[in-house]
């Protein structure tokens, strides 16, 4: 009898620590039901799931997704919401701002857990970091507070440049009118002169690169806004055939199209970072008690191949670039 007792007294710790975080979910029986709005961004769906699988949730066992993706899109997002609230879905997963918007119009009861949002307190999403309130909770980008270092960063690079333009969207993006306030405080540090350039559609690309060239603008800022990513193609090239060098306060990718230099926060770590608030909502938390994260990292990339072309010798104090590509 004693041998049996001590035998329970260690197969049950040990049985506990082994199992799957979800355990109580499997035991249930409930399948959980996971809302996606917004892009998926090509790999970061596929981070968040990895994560969550981390976490001990077996999809289709525990959990399924329900994709919305816009792709661009955005007249769409409302319709998106409003078919994920009619799924009963149990948490909305949203990717940047207008998807987030669209989720929080759409539910106030079902929990929202937003990423790549710039602004969540000034947007309406949360009352403030610490304490969300409501339903919502995420991670911002912060890219509002580091507009200022993009603008030092290509100063350092291309101290020659002291007419520099600003590209940006006045229709939609709030944001770039928030980073063009940062931006603008650091040119006038810096001694340089801010060209602003306003475009609403991709019609008016072309002829926003023929104001920067007449307005003699030696360089370029971009924010990347919806409308700036879904033409990152076109703007690259522009700004390319323009010898303009840019810099864009955006993810890497746009330094692996061509631009000279990007710095923001990577996505990818959100998406991890959001399986876990998707896990503690799940284990019964609130939303409105789990504070909104910030990042912890950024990254710096470089192109010195866009460099070379455009005739610019990348200084060594900007050589801890965590992405160089040549």
């Amino acid at each position: 009898m004693i041998l049996k007792v001590l035998v329970l007294i260690v197969l049950i710790p040990l049985g506990l620590l082994s199992g799957p975080q979800a355990v109580d979910a499997q035991k249930s029986g409930k399948v959980y039901r996971i809302g996606w709005l917004g892009p998926t961004y090509g790999i970061y769906h596929e981070v968040f799931l990895k994560e969550i699988r981390r976490l001990g949730w077996v999809e289709e066992q525990d959990f399924v997704m329900e994709y919305r993706s816009v792709e661009g899109k955005f007249d769409r997002l409302a319709e998106h919401a409003a078919e994920l609230v009619s799924l009963n879905v149990d948490v909305i997963l949203t990717t940047q701002t207008p998807s987030t918007h669209a989720a929080k119009n759409a539910t106030t009861t079902i929990p929202i857990v937003f990423t790549i949002v710039e602004d969540p307190v000034g947007d309406g999403f949360v009352a403030s970091l610490a304490q969300p309130g409501g339903n919502l909770t995420g991670l911002s980008n912060n890219i509002i507070e580091i507009a200022g270092k993009v603008l030092q960063l290509l100063n350092e690079a291309v101290p020659r440049a002291l007419r520099v333009a600003y590209l940006w969207n006045p229709d939609l993006d709030r944001i770039a009118r928030l980073a063009l306030e940062e931006i603008q405080t650091a040119a006038n540090i810096l001694g340089v002169e801010l060209q602003s350039v306003k475009v609403t559609n991709t019609r008016d690309l072309e002829p926003a690169f023929s104001a920067m060239v007449s307005g003699q603008a030696q360089a370029l800022v971009v924010l990347a806004g919806p409308l700036m990513v879904e033409n990152t193609t076109q703007i690259v090239a522009l700004s390319l055939k323009n010898r303009l060098p840019l810099m864009v306060n955006g993810s890497s990718a746009w330094v692996q199209s061509g631009a000279l230099m990007s710095y923001t926060p990577p996505y990818s770590p959100q998406f991890r970072r959001a399986a876990h608030l998707v896990d503690k909502i799940f284990k019964g938390g609130n939303p409105g008690e789990i504070p909104v994260e910030l990042p912890k990292i950024y990254d710096f990339a470089i192109n010195l191949k866009t460099a070379g072309e455009l005739g610019i010798t990348i200084p060594q104090s900007l050589l801890w670039a965590n992405k160089v590509i040549e």
